[in-house]
């Protein structure tokens, strides 16, 4: 009686236990992915005249998944290369560009944000960057873009800045301000930003990259709800790649946001069945004891 008692406690103490034990591993999985792995990139070939309505389209296609979305930020990049009072240096460059709402990701170490429209145009850069640089706060700067543009564009440095987060998928590698080059390749400096409105009306780069970060809210996907979420991010992978650029030779790639959730709802559901496997073995084998004792009297 006792030995059956005990098995039926086991079956039963595992039914309970599996989902509590599939909700820990799923949520551990998520927990310990990279930052990487829970950021969706979408990029596409930056157009001054297109920029607002494939903003627009891509916000809109995002904000039909908020169930896993935390946050998206919108920028524009280029590489330039760049002038203060002697020629550039081979082998160095400067990442330029435009985040909506940079003040959100970064703290403003000195002077001032950028008011749009300034003559000559006003930028603010990482800070990091602006010592390697040898420049300070108030100093001018002459960016010449490699592509799509024949004049040097004017700036002034108003400010500087640090990251919230360096490692945000949002600044393209550049968190720390310096990713030196080897023998075959630039050393390049910043970012610097620069108002979205001078960077698209004023300066109106040509080789220029259009970037959303799409942050992943995985910490309200549980393990039940894991198989929606998987669908949800399928549609936004295909509904952001869907995107009209207004022009047929380009079109919007997507990347990032690995396989954490499926990797994670696989694990969830191994760690149960592991467990139930185990207790109905145990309780299995208590039966069989049983039988075999009862046989024996």
């Amino acid at each position: 009686m006792l030995t059956a008692l005990v098995a039926a406690t086991l079956l039963i103490t595992a039914s309970v236990l599996a989902p509590a034990v599939a909700e820990q591993t799923f949520r551990g999985t998520v927990a310990a992915a990279a930052p990487a792995e829970q950021d969706l990139r979408a990029s596409t070939a930056f157009s001054a005249d297109t920029w607002a309505q494939v903003d627009g389209n891509v916000r809109e296609v995002v904000e039909q998944h908020s169930d896993i979305v935390g946050e998206l930020t919108a920028g524009i990049w280029t590489t330039a290369s760049y002038r203060r009072d002697e020629a550039t240096e081979d082998g160095e460059r400067i990442a330029f560009g435009a985040v909506a709402g940079a003040d959100t990701h970064t703290e403003l170490v000195a002077g001032r944000w950028p008011e749009p429209g300034a003559t000559p145009i006003e930028a603010v850069l990482h800070a990091d960057a602006l010592a390697r640089l040898g420049l300070q706060v108030g100093d001018s700067l002459s960016i010449e873009l490699f592509v799509g543009s024949t004049d040097a564009a004017q700036l002034t440095v108003v400010g500087s800045f640090l990251p919230n987060q360096r490692e945000h998928g949002l600044w393209r590698g550049m968190g720390h301000g310096v990713r030196l080059g080897d023998g075959n390749s630039t050393s390049v400096f910043g970012p610097v930003l620069v108002p979205v409105e001078d960077l698209a009306e004023r300066i109106r780069p040509g080789s220029t990259t259009a970037a959303w970060t799409v942050h992943l809210d995985l910490a309200q996907v549980s393990f039940g709800s894991a198989n929606t979420a998987i669908r949800s991010m399928a549609r936004l992978r295909a509904g952001l790649a869907d995107v009209p650029t207004g022009d047929r030779a380009t079109q919007v790639s997507v990347g990032g946001g690995t396989d954490v959730l499926d990797r994670a709802r696989d694990a969830g559901a191994s760690a149960r069945s592991v467990l139930v496997v185990i207790v109905t073995v145990i309780a299995v084998l208590a039966v069989w004891a049983l039988v075999f004792t009862a046989r024996l009297r």
